[in-house]
This record gives structure tokens, C-alpha cells and sequence, in this order.
């Protein structure tokens, strides 16, 4: 079996949406080479299992040495001085091909193509499309130069990959125009998120009196934490009497954190150890995504549980999903309100059939063994030919 190098800015997870598609990597190789990581530390003995040679990345936190690379050298991660300082300490000639996470380590993608290797790009999203969303919401200088920077870095990283993998072919078509000069379209395939939770479940789609609502993500981030402001105080009030809502995810903004504390019927989980509790015990998954980068994990993750899902024609980019055949379109406060009622109003019957939709839709768009058999395909049409045979 040969070798391959993954190289990534984000250590697979289970938790944000960055390391669940990390993750998803590395499943999808595992079956095909003998994986050597280079990224931040893995704290998930199982994802650990998967890897045979490691080298953690230490990421600088020295305020000023960080605003130093950032004005000086125009590096915008804390993790360019450990590169540097280790790079040449990589077994080069025990890799053939190099797949890296992301756009913006473009020092990285120069140093493959001087060692003469294959180098497979995944993009989590347009990168400077999530640092431009990142500006919008907390504007910075530090982040208004970033951005200037970013664009170069991702368009070098374009420039040098033999393939890109993204993640919807609205990524595709954005790719196409922004960086067609860079990289012929045979070079690009679409390879949505897919994640490793196959499950048969009995859901609790009986009637109640109230039917719990699940929100989740990282709610410091503009769009997800927008979304969620929104949807509290534009459609919350008129169906709590026959709802909770749930709200679980990484380091909750202190806004959020009041606007919870004054409504009744909604409970912030903060920073949870495992998602896995709160979607199993959820009969609806609420998406308020108005706008943002990439494909939203946290949709595959509640087809995955079983979960029917209510979102906007933005939460749901990338997915092949017909509206009331797992769940529901809502662009607006009032078409929140009603599909949300719609739902509870359904009689067991039909919300078993969403349940077993959104498991069917999952396991035959959206499972491990989807980006399985694309990393094989990519390999042996795009990237290799026939000098290897999986």
C-alpha cells in the first residue's frame, strides 16, 4: 500500500465543521494508503488509530510575533514558524502524493511542488469568501489585511495543486471564475461532506405536547450566531407554547449567552464533549443560515441521526434534498412558524417516513463510503492514472 503525507491547518474532530471534514479525509484514504499526518495535535484516540507517523504542529501565541509575521512576512497562520523550523525534517521521499487541507497554507503547496510531488488541495470553502464573512461581523484591521493577504495565498495554492476537491459545485462554478486561469475544470470534482454515523434509529416521533428543537454549530462565528439571533427573536415567540429549542455548540457569544437567559424554553449547551445526546434527542433540526462559506456539515450530521431539517435555501448549498421529503424550506420568519407547526401537527406515520428518509438520503448521498469510493475514483482517473491500482 502506498504512502500519502495529509497535511492540515485543523485536526480532525468530531466537533466543528472543519474537523469532521478533516476526518472525513482521513476515513476516505485510510482504505487506499498508509497515512503520515502533519497538523495540530489529535486529541480522538480513534482518528489517532488511523495514522502511522505523526508530527503536531505547535502554533505560536505570541501576540506580537503573530502581528510581526502578519505585517512583515504576510503569514496569517500561527502555525508558519513551526513549518519552517521542521520541514525539512519530512521523510520527502516516502510520499508520492501530498493531500492538504485547505487553501490558505500555500507555503506548505510550494514545498510539495519542490519536492516533485502530487499535491491534492481540499477546500472547506472560497477561503477569502469565510474571512470576508469573518470581517463583516467583527471588522479589524488585523483581519482587513488578512483578507488582502489570503486572496494571493489561496490563488498560489490553486496554481500549484494537481487536483482540488470542494465541497458543492457552487464552489465548483466560483472556482471556475475566480481562479480559472489557474487550474483546468478536469482538475476540479465536487466531493460533498460525508461523515461516519450510520445509524439505525427509533426515534421519538409519537405526539407531544412539545417537540424539541435543535440548533447547533459554532456560535461565535457571524453567520451561525446571526442566524440563530434572528430565529429567536423573529420566530421563537409564537411557537414556544408547543417547543423547546436547544441551542449546543463552541464558545457562545455573550449576547447570546443573555438573549437565552430571557426567554423561556431554550437552553444553551456550551461547548458540548459529543453532539451525539442532543441529536438524538431532537425531533427537529433548525438551520437559520442566511449566509456564510462552503456546505454546512451540521446538515449531513442531522440526516445521519435521523434528524428532519427546516432551513433556508443557504443552509441546505450542496445538498440534493427535495422540500417536505426529509424536512422543509423556510426562507422567512413566517415560513419558519409554519413548517415548524406543520410538523408538529403530523401524525406518527408521517413522521417516521422523515426519519427514514433522512437516513436513506444520508446513507446513499452523504456516508463515509460515498467519499470512499470518490478518493478511488479521483485517484485512479485524475491524479495517477495507471501507475497505481487500488
Amino acid at each position: 500500500m502506498d504512502k500519502i503525507l495529509h497535511i492540515s491547518p485543523e485536526p480532525p474532530s468530531d466537533y466543528s465543521g472543519g474537523g469532521i471534514v478533516v476526518k472525513q479525509s482521513l476515513l476516505s484514504l485510510n482504505d487506499y494508503f498508509n497515512i503520515d499526518y502533519i497538523g495540530p495535535e489529535i486529541y480522538n484516540n480513534n482518528i489517532m488509530n488511523l495514522i502511522n507517523n505523526k508530527f503536531f504542529l505547535e502554533e505560536n501565541n505570541n501576540k506580537f510575533k503573530r502581528i510581526f509575521d502578519l505585517l512583515i512576512k504576510k503569514e496569517t497562520t500561527a502555525f508558519y514558524d513551526s513549518w519552517i523550523k521542521n520541514k525539512d525534517k519530512i521523510k520527502w521521499d516516502n510520499y508520492d502524493y501530498v493531500y492538504l487541507e485547505f487553501t490558505k497554507f500555500n507555503f506548505v503547496a510550494k514545498e510539495v511542488k519542490k519536492r516533485e510531488k502530487k499535491l491534492i488541495v481540499r477546500l472547506h470553502n472560497i477561503e477569502k469568501d469565510y474571512v470576508l464573512n469573518q470581517l463583516k461581523t467583527n471588522f479589524t484591521i488585523n483581519k482587513l489585511i488578512k483578507y488582502f493577504y489570503i486572496i494571493n495565498k489561496e490563488k498560489e495554492t490553486i496554481k500549484l495543486a494537481d487536483f482540488i476537491i470542494v465541497l458543492t459545485n457552487k464552489d465548483k462554478k466560483r472556482l471556475e471564475k475566480d481562479y480559472g486561469d489557474y487550474i483546468d475544470a478536469e482538475k476540479i470534482g465536487v466531493l460533498p461532506v460525508c461523515i461516519d454515523k450510520s445509524k439505525n434509529l427509533i426515534r421519538r416521533t409519537g405526539k407531544n405536547n412539545k417537540i424539541t428543537l435543535l440548533i447547533t454549530g459554532s456560535l461565535w462565528y457571524g453567520p451561525n450566531f446571526q442566524g440563530i439571533k434572528w430565529f429567536i427573536e423573529n420566530v421563537w415567540n409564537e411557537i414556544k407554547k408547543y417547543c423547546n429549542l436547544i441551542i449546543a455548540g463552541s464558545k457562545p457569544t455573550d449576547y447570546l449567552e443573555k438573549l437565552v437567559s430571557q426567554n423561556i424554553g431554550i437552553t444553551l449547551i456550551k461547548n458540548p464533549d459529543s453532539m451525539d445526546e442532543y441529536f438524538n434527542n431532537a425531533d427537529l433540526y433548525i438551520a437559520p443560515i442566511f449566509k456564510g462559506a462552503g456546505m454546512k456539515v451540521k446538515i449531513a450530521e442531522a440526516l445521519a441521526h435521523g434528524l428532519p431539517v427546516i432551513g433556508t435555501n443557504h443552509a441546505f448549498i450542496g445538498y440534493d434534498i427535495k422540500n417536505e421529503e426529509c424536512g422543509f424550506l423556510a426562507n422567512s420568519s413566517q415560513e419558519f412558524k409554519l413548517q415548524i407547526k406543520k410538523y408538529f401537527d403530523f401524525d406518527e406515520d408521517r413522521k417516521i417516513k422523515l426519519v427514514n428518509n433522512a437516513i436513506y438520503i444520508y446513507e446513499n448521498n452523504y456516508s463515509i463510503n460515498k467519499s470512499k469510493e470518490f478518493i478511488r475514483n479521483i485517484f485512479q482517473k485524475n491524479i495517477i492514472e495507471n501507475s497505481m491500482r487500488l
